[in-house]
């Protein structure tokens, strides 16, 4: 593999690594069987990525059968926030029991599924995962 250095990324720079480097990655470790499936990409908002309509992008997601999609977070999503989130870890990991911390974590999950659903967005309501939590 060789590495080339690049003066700055461009939203060129970004499509084409999209489509010559991630998009035969997932087709090559994802399962055939489950390639109907909708697969999404999240981005966040940098200039320097492309915009989920693309045609370029969506015709280069859609070979081979599969359906890949972009999607945007939203910019300054609470729920996403990584500063925010160590904090929140470092302090329950000291305070909370190893069941509670598990059940955080999996309603943590249900809110990251929820947001790619919403392409990014916030306007969900919280899925509790009650089954695994008795």
């Amino acid at each position: 593999m060789e590495t080339k250095p690049i003066q700055s990324v461009t939203k060129d720079i970004t499509r084409a690594c999209l489509i010559e480097k991630v998009l035969p990655a997932i087709r090559a470790k994802w399962l055939a069987s489950d390639s109907n499936n909708p697969i999404f990409l999240q981005q966040d908002n940098a200039r320097a990525h492309i915009g989920k309509n693309g045609l370029e992008f969506i015709e280069a997601s859609r070979q081979d059968g599969f359906d890949i999609r972009l999607c945007l977070q939203t910019s300054n999503s609470l729920d996403l926030n990584v500063d925010e989130l160590v904090e929140a870890v470092e302090r329950s990991f000291d305070e909370m029991k190893v069941k509670q911390l598990n059940h955080v974590f999996l309603t943590l999950q249900s809110c990251m599924i929820e947001v790619m659903k919403d392409s990014g967005g916030n306007n969900y309501k919280v899925m509790y995962i009650t089954i695994l939590l008795s």
